[in-house]
This record gives C-alpha cells, structure tokens and sequence, in this order.
C-alpha cells in the first residue's frame, strides 16, 4: 500500500472542517460547527457532534479510502524548551500539559526535537477521535492526524493549497513522527495518568504529614496531662521598647539578571487574527529566545499591545523585545512587574 496515493485530507480547525482531494484547487466541502455543539475547541454534546459529521459525509460523494486529517494552529497547543536531560525535560512536559484547559484524559501529545530545542504538541483528541469513528462506518479508514504547523504548514494557514497539499504528501515521514493519532493509541492515558501520579504524590505527602501533626499534638497533650501546673503569677508586659529597623534594599546592580535561553516568555494572542502568538514567536526565536509558550488571551479585543516584563530582565533585553515588536504592532506599552511563571508576558494587539 502506498502511502499517500488516493487519500482524503481534513483540515479541522476551531469552528469548522474542510474537505480536500489530492488534486483540488481548494476545498471540495465545508462544514460550520454550531456553538451548541462545538465551542472554544470543546465538544459541547458528542451526540449531535457525531450527527453532524454523519450527516455531513454522507452528503458527499468520496471515493478515497484513507483519510488524513490536518489540525490548524487554533487547535494545537506547544511549547518550545531548550533541549536538557530527561528529567528535566519530563518535568517541563507535565508543567505545560498542567497548563492545557481540558481533562487529562482528553489530552494527546506528540514531541518533536532539533539540534537545540524541542517542542511540545498537544491537542483536544475528542474532536478528531469522534470524527474518525463516524469516518470508519462509511468505510473510511483515518491513517494520520497531524498539526499544520508540525508538517511544514505556515502558521495562520486558513486554506490549504495545491502546494500545502503536496507538502504533505512529500513529507510522510515527518507526519509520522507528529502523529496524534498513533500517539493517542499506543499512549492512550499515559499524560493523564502522569498527572495523576503526581496528585498520588501529593495526596500521600499530605496524610503523612497530617499523621505526623496528630502524633505530636497526642505527645503535647500527654506531657501537659501528665505535668502538674505550677501557680501563676501574673506579672503585666512591659510595654515594648521602641526599635528601629533598616529595611535593606538591593542595589540596581544585585538584582539577578537572566540569559536568553533562561527567559521564559508567554505570547497571548490578544486578536481575532489567527497565528499572531506564533509570529511573535517566530521573530523572538530568529534574536535567540527559546523559552516561548503561545496561547490566546482572555479576550480577542485588545489593541496596544502590552508588554509586562519582570525586574530580572536586562535592559538590553527589554530594549531588544520592545524593538521587535514595534516593528510588528502599531502600539507598545511596558510595564515592569514581578511575575511569577514567566518573566516575559506579552499580549498581542492591532498590527502595523
């Protein structure tokens, strides 16, 4: 069997699914996913989901027997970290699948790893599992399922070409080894039960400790019970002398200062305009940044675009961000703040 002779591709993205052949000049069909049914890359109700898709399918005529759905960036979440032992790299992995608003049983996740970085893939496995299954009765066979980006793709692709499409069928190789699909089946549940040993972890350490607690609290109680109270005087305090304290401020020149590659960055994509995080992260990785994680913001109305970076950064690093970016937005504004998970958090606002 070849290949990729006489497949069916899928492009699943956010609110829709698009039908390409091999030789189409564009998509064949589309299918727009009601909010009832499917929001914000969740599945609302599986029931109506299946019937849509069923629905759909069976209005086309296809006669490809293999299909190959393509995830778009709207679906896909990633980080990239710099290559480092396995220890620490299992230990960033779980932190970023902590991160990924879904349950961890509804988590699929592929790596992929360069000379000097490794990135991180992960997806909602329900929306491309659910559609494989309604694809299966009509006697479809779901082969691969890749993120665009992972492939080759350029990120903020909307429609796939005749070129993207040849990309992808000279590249199975890659699409092998950024296969969801593969990875759902032969690790089904590995990343939820990860995160489930950790909370194991933690359930243990707490009875421990409050095992250890009642211990001592039984010991005190024993030795007050047992020790005869001796009479009390009461003697009133004498009012506390007035102290001065010296409140010691680090000098500009102590506060720690962080390396490229030891500063973590969050892009949030603050518009409606699809692979804007992934731009920044482009631009920020060509200066030598590599600590970068993408992800959407609150809300898609932002238009200056905020920068808030923590005291730890350089001057020159700040300098150097700030640059980069006026030469993306119309409108920067910094702020220096003290920040927790990131040191760089930047959300993205009007282009130029």
């Amino acid at each position: 069997m070849a290949l990729f002779s006489q497949k069916l591709f899928l492009y699943l993205k956010r609110n829709s699914l698009e039908i390409y052949t091999e030789k189409s000049q564009g998509a064949i069909a589309q299918l727009d996913f009601p909010l009832n049914i499917v929001k914000d890359e969740e599945i609302i109700d599986k029931t109506k989901f299946q019937q849509l898709i069923a629905s759909f399918l069976a209005k086309l005529s296809l006669k490809e027997k293999e299909v190959q759905i393509i995830l778009s960036d709207e679906l896909i979440y990633q980080k990239t970290v710099p290559v480092s032992d396995e220890k620490t790299q299992n230990k960033q992995l779980q932190l970023f699948l902590a991160e990924i608003p879904f349950k961890p049983e509804e988590i699929t996740q592929i790596t992929t790893q360069s000379q000097n970085k490794v990135i991180f893939y992960a997806t909602n496995k329900e929306l491309f599992k659910l559609i494989g299954l309604e694809l299966a009765k009509i006697g479809k066979k779901l082969v691969f399922v890749s993120a665009a980006s992972a492939i080759g793709i350029a990120q903020g692709t909307t429609t796939l070409t005749s070129q993207d499409l040849k990309k992808i069928a000279a590249n199975h190789n890659i699409i092998e080894k950024s296969d969801f699909l593969s990875a759902s089946q032969s690790s089904s549940g590995d990343n939820s039960e990860s995160i489930k040993k950790r909370f194991q972890v933690k359930i243990r350490y707490f009875l421990v400790l409050t095992v250890v607690v009642i211990i001592i609290i039984i010991v005190v109680i024993g030795f007050l019970a047992l020790k005869k109270p001796a009479p009390v005087t009461y003697i009133p305090p004498n009012p506390p002398e007035a102290t001065s304290t010296a409140t010691f401020e680090p000098s500009p020149s102590e506060v720690p200062t962080l390396t490229k590659d030891q500063i973590k960055i969050q892009i949030l994509n603050g518009t409606t305009l699809q692979g804007q995080a992934g731009l920044v992260q482009t631009k920020l990785e060509n200066i030598g940044y590599s600590g970068i994680q993408t992800g959407k913001a609150q809300t898609p109305d932002h238009v200056i675009t905020q920068v808030d970076i923590s005291k730890n950064v350089s001057d020159q690093n700040r300098q150097e961000i700030e640059s980069t970016l006026k030469n993306l937005f119309a409108e920067i504004k910094t702020d220096i703040k003290d920040l927790q998970d990131f040191e760089v958090i930047i959300t993205t606002g009007k282009q130029k």
